[in-house]
């Protein structure tokens, strides 16, 4: 009797066997890999712990918001005849020292007239 020839092709019966101690090799390799870096990275992260907790936080609450004027043209109104009382009327600017404040027009005037200090 004859031996009818298969129609696909056969598989060897053995795993070949330099491939599976590559593979065991490999595996072996990242497992000690990951043995050695694991400790750094509990040290590493011990010392960032240590460092973050000295650091202000980043997030902190935001600060208040803005205080809102009740009737902004009444404080612009405010503001304007404060500072025109300061330029047109008389002052102590600092009275032991004895500066006084004259009004802006007189204090053109005197310029004016004496001229600035020369040195």
């Amino acid at each position: 009797m004859t031996e009818i020839e298969p129609r696909f092709p056969r598989e060897p019966r053995d795993v070949d066997g330099r491939l599976v101690a590559v593979i065991f090799a490999f595996g072996a390799f990242l497992a000690g890999l990951v043995a050695l870096v694991r400790p750094i990275q509990q040290a590493q992260d011990g010392v960032v712990a240590r460092d973050d907790a000295a650091r202000p936080t980043l997030y902190a609450p935001p600060p208040p918001g803005p205080e809102l004027q009740a009737d902004p043209r009444e404080t612009l109104r405010a503001l304007r005849a404060g500072e025109d009382e300061q330029l047109h009327g008389w002052s102590w600017a600092d009275r032991k020292a004895g500066l006084v404040r004259v009004p802006i027009e007189r204090a053109m005037d005197e310029l004016a007239r004496e001229g600035l200090p020369h040195r």
